[in-house]
């Protein structure tokens, strides 16, 4: 019985010793990052945020659509640029630049590539279209945004504001995320198939919680707290930690090609009711799997006869086999998005093509 007693006292005494011993590591090596005026001891999951900051974008959380861009000025290190999202959500193309509701403006409609991550406002291929167009651009990109949320997005935008031509921006990887519920981690909408048409799966707003934090292992939602072991599993587990495709995305299905199919010709129905020209731009980048690619083929077959397709896509890719140093040139060092070089060569890109539909 002694030795019984013993034990567990020599226990508690090891494990209160590791709870402190911890504990000063961790106020440590918090005051030795941020310092005593950085908010050393702020209580915050540092594994979700870890993980929404692959995206690199300042959006806030909405059940509607998943997320948005967050209303303010932000400067981004990935590499040094700023990003001002004005108050109706949409990304600046240059200061103080707002649409106005009854001016008929030209509508940039995609995900972090459109968006412009990696460079400053006036630098984006939106941006860049509106200097060369002389017409108003609404940038309505969004990181991580899928076909289903842009679809979403694009919807809204045309019922609200005048526009006179549409561009659906994607890159392939965008067809395969019509397939999740989840995507970083964060609730998202989506569709699934219902006979011959779509059936919209909407978040619940009443399931709905601005904390990142629904689709986490318990090890992530206790461990995360600590900024120690945040930093050691980054370092020796980062799959597992950041990137688990388990914990970031939650895979309902897999026919993301036939859903955006079938959501880009009700958009593109939509526009027609509404007299907006209505083109499909497929763009390409330095890293996607032979399966993206594969299911970008099978969408653009399916729409060719039926919409205007802009491919950038296939210009790209001719430029990377050609001339893989002006391709790499296209795009961001340390951030596979467009660099500024990259976002002109697009902006004229399209605009040309733009161009030359208005003579057909």
């Amino acid at each position: 019985m002694k030795k019984i007693k013993s034990y567990v006292i020599n226990a508690s005494l090891f494990l209160f010793s590791l709870i402190l011993s911890l504990l000063f590591v961790e106020i440590f090596f918090r005051l030795f990052l941020f310092g005593i005026d950085g908010a050393p001891f702020r209580l915050k999951n540092w594994a979700v945020e870890g993980i929404w900051d692959v995206e690199r974008a300042p959006v806030e959380l909405n059940y509607e659509f998943g997320w948005v861009p967050e209303v303010g000025s932000f400067k981004k290190n990935t590499p040094p640029h700023l990003v001002t999202i004005n108050k109706f959500k949409f990304r600046n193309n240059d200061i103080d630049d707002l649409p106005e509701m009854s001016e008929e403006k030209i509508l940039f409609s995609g995900d972090s590539f459109t968006f412009g991550d990696g460079v400053d406002d006036e630098n984006t291929f939106p941006s860049i279209f509106q200097k060369i167009s002389g017409s108003k651009v609404i940038n309505a990109g969004v990181p991580g945004y899928g076909i289903d949320q842009m679809y979403l997005r694009s919807l809204k935008i045309i019922q609200k504001y005048k526009i006179s031509d549409l561009f659906f921006c994607f890159i392939p990887d965008d067809i395969n995320r019509c397939n999740n519920s989840t995507f970083h981690k964060v609730q998202k909408p989506y569709f699934i198939l219902s006979g011959d048409s779509t059936m919209l799966k909407s978040i619940n707003p009443l399931n709905f919680s601005k904390v990142r934090n629904f689709n986490l292992s318990l090890f992530h939602k206790i461990g995360g707290y600590s900024l120690v072991i945040d930093k050691i599993m980054q370092l020796f587990f980062p799959k597992f930690w950041s990137y688990s495709t388990n914990i970031s995305k939650k895979i309902e299905h897999n026919n993301g090609k036939e859903i955006s199919i079938k959501l880009i010709l009700d958009l593109k129905d939509k526009c027609d009711e509404k007299n907006i020209n209505f083109f499909v731009v497929p763009l390409a980048h330095q890293r996607y799997s032979h399966n993206h690619v594969k299911n970008l083929k099978f969408v653009l077959n399916a729409l060719r006869d039926q919409v205007n397709i802009i491919n950038i896509f296939n210009e790209l890719e001719s430029i990377r086999y050609e001339n893989p140093d002006l391709f790499s040139s296209y795009f961001l060092k340390d951030n596979y998005h467009f660099s500024i070089v990259g976002n002109e060569f697009v902006s004229n890109a399209i605009y040309e093509k733009f161009i030359n539909s208005k003579w057909d």
